[in-house]
């Protein structure tokens, strides 16, 4: 009898543990499957996006330049003298066509100097032709009969011959000084300096004016080999505008590339020229500061996008099925507020482009997208 009572016990005891057991994995099958969907929907991220397509474009290069004279020349007195003709309006600033007079210096005493040496040509002259006579009649005279070089009046001749050569190369010579007298602008010029008063002395070489070319201005620009390279082949051919503080602008064309870098620098020197540049209202002067934007080479497969998609390491961040892919990129232009790149994989197609790309993103990520017009940026 007790026997069955302790069979009985354990019976009842089992079956407990059993029920127990049994609600047991029953709780923790409920709570494991209730939340499962809450915590997918959590780990969604919402980013603001655009949508993009690759165009092609004419890549645009900006750069630093300093305007040059050309020519610049200082006009040296070849001649001493007085000053005796000056003209008025010869002031700086003032543009003068090639051979006008910029200063006359009083010529007399190299009109005299001219005169000499005429005269010096014209003795020279008659003494090779009384030498000349004297042979014709030594010849006469002593027929057939053997004489000396010195009978034959050979080197009287040959004297009188040099005499006569150096008298012309005086007159070639004074001649030059004369007309040297007539100081003329040696090209299209505009005068920079003026270092003369009228009546006062000149010597020989002193600087009297400083004058530039009318006909071109240079630009000097450096420029690095990335950006050279975005702008591909540069010749006569490239468009070149040139831009200053003020807004004023000019058309410039290639006038030399450099054939060496600059030895501190490492960049590739170009000298660029402007033409007729000081008969624009507002002129392009000398030694101003202005900005150099070259049209490159047509470049396919450009995205125009907000400079705020570039991560620090200049890359970016597209949606594609709803996941995060971080793309390498070339950098064709930045701009102040927008960049210019073309992917480097598939860089035909269009993506979707994350504008304000978080640290904490990850490769592969789920997001949803809320697009973004590009009029509402």
């Amino acid at each position: 009898m007790l026997t069955g009572e302790v069979v009985k016990a354990k019976f009842f005891a089992l079956s407990a543990v059993l029920l127990l057991t049994m609600v047991l994995l029953w709780i923790a099958d409920e709570s494991a499957s209730e939340p499962t969907e809450p915590q997918q929907q959590q780990s969604v991220l919402t980013v603001s996006a655009i949508k993009v397509s690759p165009t092609t474009i004419e890549s645009q290069v900006s750069a630093f330049g300093v305007a040059k004279a050309r020519w610049a020349l200082d006009v040296i007195s070849p001649v001493a003298g007085k000053v005796q003709s000056l003209p008025v309006n010869n002031e700086p600033g003032t543009e003068k066509d090639k051979q006008d007079l910029l200063v006359s210096i009083a010529d007399t005493a190299y009109q005299y100097e001219l005169s000499t040496a005429k005269a010096r040509v014209t003795q020279a002259e008659l003494e090779l032709a009384r030498y000349q006579h004297e042979q014709y009649v030594a010849k006469q005279v002593n027929g057939k009969m053997q004489q000396s070089a010195f009978g034959r009046f050979e080197p009287h001749i040959k004297f009188a011959q040099a005499e006569l050569a150096a008298a012309k190369a005086q007159v070639k010579f004074s001649q030059q000084r004369l007309d040297d007298t007539r100081i003329l602008a040696p090209f299209n010029a505009i005068i920079l300096e003026k270092h003369i008063t009228p009546s006062q002395w000149v010597n020989e070489g002193d600087v009297i004016f400083k004058v530039a070319s009318t006909d071109y201005v240079d630009i000097s620009v450096s420029m690095s080999d990335t950006a050279w390279q975005r702008i591909g082949h540069v010749d006569k051919s490239t468009v070149v505008k040139i831009y200053s503080p003020s807004g004023n602008q000019w058309q410039a064309s290639l006038r030399y590339a450099e054939p060496s870098l600059n030895t501190q620098t490492r960049q590739r020197g170009l000298m660029l020229q402007v033409a007729n540049p000081y008969s624009a209202n507002a002129p392009l002067l000398p030694e101003q500061q202005v900005d150099v934007v070259f049209t490159g080479k047509a470049q396919a497969n450009v995205v125009e996008a907000p400079a705020t998609v570039m991560t620090p390491d200049h890359k970016v961040w597209s949606v594609i099925d709803n996941q995060l892919v971080l793309e390498s990129v070339e950098i064709i232009e930045e701009l102040p507020n927008a960049i210019k790149f073309r992917y480097i994989n598939s860089p035909e197609k269009p993506r979707t482009l994350v504008l304000f790309p978080l640290s904490t993103m990850l490769e592969g990520q789920r997001v949803t997208t809320e697009l973004v017009e590009a009029g509402d940026l």
